[in-house]
Formats: C-alpha cells, sequence, structure tokens
C-alpha cells in the first residue's frame, strides 16, 4: 500500500499524540511517599566532618576529617549506628572518596593538587594493602570484587587491582561537569552528568550508548540557578537498582529520589519526608548523600550528622 505524504504526516501526529499522552500519564503520577524508619546521630565528636560516604550489605562507611584536614578516618557502622570499625588513615593524606566492593574491602580515592589521582585500598580491618597511581582527575568511581571503574576526565575506565593495569579498557566520555558512576553486572557502567542529568550506558565490548536525558516532574519543572547541580547523589542497591537524589524540591515537602533504568528511563518516582531538623527551629535535616543497605534506603546529613533510614518498597 502506498503512503501518501499527506496521510504520513497524519500518521505522524498520531504517533507524537500517542507518545504526549503516554508521558503525560506517567508525568501524572504520584510519587510514592516514603516515610522516615529511624534516625540516628553519626558516632562521632564535633571535631570531625564527614567527606564522604557509601553503603551496601556490609554496612555503613563514613570518610571522615578534622575541620582543617589534618586528620582522616574511616568509620563503619550498621544500620543502627554502632560502631564495627574505626581505624585512622595515614598522615599527611588527601581522601576525598570512599568506595567498598561486597568482600568489604575498602578503597580511598586521593586526588593531589596536579589533578592526578591515586587509589588507596585496605582490607576490611582497615588494614592497608595496595597503593595504585592513576593519572587523570577522577569526578567519581565504583569498585566491584578486584576491579576499579573510574570516571575521569578521559573518560570511563577499568583498572584491574590485582595486576594495577589501566588504559586498556578505557571508553572516551567527556563532561566539563561533574559525572556519578555506579557499575553494573556484565562488565557495564552508568553515568550521570551531575548538571544536565545526561545518563550514558558504558559497556566494555560494544562502547558508549546514549547520551539519554532523564526526564521526570523533578528534573524538567523545577527551575535551578544556571549550571546548577540537577542530580546530588546516587547509590545503587545489591540488586543493582539505581536510585538518584534529585535537587530543587522543597524540603519540607520531602527529598526526591528516582530509580532509574539502566537505559536512562525513570522507573519510581519517591518522595522522602525529612524529619525536623535537631536544633534549628523551622528547617528540615539536608540530603547531602544517598546509601542503600539491605532494603534501607538512607540518607546522610553530614551538617547535622544524621543518618535518616527508610524501608524501600518490594
Amino acid at each position: 500500500m502506498r503512503i501518501t505524504k499527506t496521510k504520513l504526516s497524519l500518521i505522524s501526529l498520531a504517533g507524537a499524540a500517542v507518545l504526549f499522552v503516554a508521558l503525560s500519564s506517567r508525568a501524572a503520577q504520584e510519587p510514592i511517599v516514603l516515610l522516615p524508619r529511624g534516625v540516628f546521630t553519626i558516632p562521632v565528636d564535633g571535631s570531625l566532618k564527614v567527606r564522604d560516604f557509601t553503603a551496601n550489605h556490609r554496612g555503613l562507611y563514613f570518610l571522615l576529617a578534622t575541620r582543617h584536614g589534618a586528620s582522616l578516618e574511616v568509620l563503619q557502622t550498621d544500620s543502627d549506628g554502632m560502631v564495627t570499625t574505626h581505624f585512622v588513615l595515614p598522615p599527611n593524606l588527601r581522601a576525598d572518596l570512599i568506595r567498598v566492593n561486597d568482600a568489604g574491602e575498602i578503597t580511598v580515592l586521593s586526588r593531589a593538587r596536579n589533578n592526578r589521582s591515586t587509589f588507596l585500598l585496605f582490607d576490611r580491618r582497615g588494614q592497608p594493602t595496595k597503593t595504585i597511581p592513576f593519572g587523570h582527575y577522577t569526578w567519581d568511581y565504583d569498585i566491584v570484587g578486584q576491579t576499579i571503574v573510574a570516571a575521569s576526565t578521559e573518560g570511563v575506565e577499568r583498572i584491574s587491582v590485582v595486576q594495577e593495569d589501566h588504559g586498556k579498557d578505557r571508553h572516551q566520555l567527556s563532561s566539563p561537569a561533574p559525572m556519578r558512576i555506579v557499575v553494573l553486572g556484565g562488565q557495564r557502567s552508568l553515568t550521570v552528568d551531575q548538571t544536565t542529568a545526561t545518563v550514558h550506558l558504558v559497556e566494555s565490548q560494544t562502547g558508549v550508548h546514549g547520551p539519554t536525558k532523564l526526564v521526570a516532574p523533578e528534573v524538567q519543572a523545577v527551575v535551578r540557578p544556571k549550571n546548577s547541580a540537577i542530580v546530588r547523589s546516587v547509590a545503587k542497591s545489591e540488586a543493582g537498582r539505581i536510585y538518584f537524589n534529585i535537587t530543587g524540591q522543597k524540603l519540607q515537602e520531602g527529598t526526591a529520589v528516582l530509580e532509574v533504568a539502566p537505559n536512562g528511563t525513570v522507573v519510581q518516582r519517591f518522595r522522602c519526608k525529612m524529619p525536623v531538623h535537631p536544633v534549628r527551629p523551622g528547617e528540615t535535616l539536608f540530603p547531602t548523600y544517598l546509601g542503600i543497605s539491605g532494603t534501607s534506603l538512607l540518607i546522610v546529613d553530614t551538617g547535622a550528622l544524621r543518618v535518616i533510614s527508610y524501608d524501600l518498597p518490594k
């Protein structure tokens, strides 16, 4: 059957209308409201601040620093705030990020002033095991097993902890803004540009897929200052589910968390109600970091030294 230009235009308009209705229907769905299950105070004294945070099924991990950065420590707690591991990092060290693999082995990223990075590895008791120099400024990284996957100014790169090799599995992915990265199964990684909310899927064999723009009312319907972050923090569950904390909401109404599929589409929208601030009347706690431990979604306020836990729907 021959399709004329007029009929083709009608078909195109009909398809666009169906797509618009589908998107409008999805956008109209109300987010799931999550209420806090509990709040605990991070067990540190006032001389320390939280520089970074991560979590997995083994517990919660905090990278701590004194106010002037003269001393760095790693603290591990359970989901109730009980300390299970605590050790001090070597002196005269700059440390910015902390990640932990499934075995409980701890990796700390140190960024030097010359923009080069170094990975410091520790066993789960805090004993140093290895140092791996890395020649590029690193936005973020994740670790699975004995493989570090780094998002740097040169792209996304896999680094073997055992062989200490890098540069062999690198995919070009330039971004002028900070990127976050999570490692998925099957040698796949997902990156997100925090300023544009642009997602890429990176596969070792087939390369970079995307970009995909994150689409949700929490992203497009909020007016933000120019060049400000849209994605505040990222977390991954044991089952490989990905969660983004989104900026721009009134915290009195809750902070927005999106569950995102590897292709960048939004699977579910959550609104996490924030507890009131312990010493600031009329204010709520602030969502600095996001984490997942078991079936718990965790939000950390580094200023108030509080951890808020929520039950994720099954």
